[in-house]
């Protein structure tokens, strides 16, 4: 059982139900299209190889998210890393609205065999036990 079916939840949920664990993601939203309003819509570089391994880079790409680069701004001026002189491009981070990502991911994790998705005030109807595995073994 996962209590809340936001980024991370979605996450878990379709993670461990992609390795056989039977999952019940709760959410006390009712509405699929429920998302986070005072959240950033900023996925950091890190995040990719995570969302590469969900399979949403092209569903997040084709919602509209614009990558971009880290940058900061810091008392001695900008710091703008580079990728080193032959070597690999550096990751980049997507910027997407919580209103489309995270109906996104929901609604992925739901599609996914073996997780399913409800309400918490429905909870012990939809965490019956019939079939697969649990977290714990």
């Amino acid at each position: 059982m996962i209590s809340g079916a936001s980024l991370a939840g979605c996450a878990a949920a379709i993670l461990l139900a992609r390795q056989g664990v039977r999952v019940a993601l709760l959410e006390r939203r009712a509405d699929p299209q429920a998302y986070k309003v005072l959240c950033t819509h900023s996925l950091v570089a890190s995040s990719y190889p995570v969302l590469v391994e969900l399979g949403l880079t092209e569903a997040i790409e084709a919602a509209g998210a614009l990558h971009n680069d880290a940058r900061w701004w810091t008392r001695w001026g900008w710091i703008e890393p580079q990728a080193a002189p032959g070597g690999p491009a550096l990751p980049y981070a997507y910027n997407l609205r919580r209103s489309r990502l995270d109906p996104l991911i929901r609604s992925r994790a739901a599609a996914t065999p073996g997780s399913t998705c409800c309400s918490a005030t429905r909870s012990p109807a939809c965490c019956g036990r019939t079939g697969g595995r649990s977290a714990s073994g």
